[in-house]
Formats: structure tokens, C-alpha cells, sequence
């Protein structure tokens, strides 16, 4: 089960704000952009807890953690 993260800031995929509102990636495109940008393992473990995910985002991640644990940029 995915964890509800305690402000917008803390979930990897927070955009921002429009207006005064938090705004998240919220299409598979954009979310797999977001993982290549992560530098840490941690961030990737934090996004895969995020539900919804998509399949794809989810391979993304996976892909991503495997670079970063290689020491690949």
C-alpha cells in the first residue's frame, strides 16, 4: 500500500503551485521525466510508493534505481 506523504513538497512528483494550489505530474510522461531527473536511490523508493502508478512509471523507476545503485548518472 502506498504512503500519503505529510505536505505536497514531500512527494517526489510535486510540480509546484498555481495559484496557491500544489500541482503533481500526473501523466506517464511526465512522471518517467521526473524519475530520470532523481539522483537518489531514496527518491526512487519514495516514488514508488506513490498510487496510483502506471506500469510504465513503475519500470521507469526500477530502471532508474538500477543506474543509480551501478553509479551511473
Amino acid at each position: 500500500m502506498g504512503r500519503l506523504a505529510s505536505s505536497p513538497q514531500e512527494n517526489p512528483f510535486y510540480a509546484g503551485e498555481v495559484n496557491g494550489r500544489p500541482c503533481f505530474a500526473c501523466d506517464a510522461a511526465n512522471r518517467i521525466y521526473r524519475v530520470m531527473q532523481f539522483t537518489t536511490v531514496g527518491q526512487c523508493d519514495a516514488a514508488a510508493q506513490v498510487e496510483p502508478l502506471q506500469k510504465s512509471v513503475l519500470a521507469a523507476i526500477k530502471r532508474r534505481r538500477k543506474q543509480l545503485e551501478k553509479g551511473q548518472p
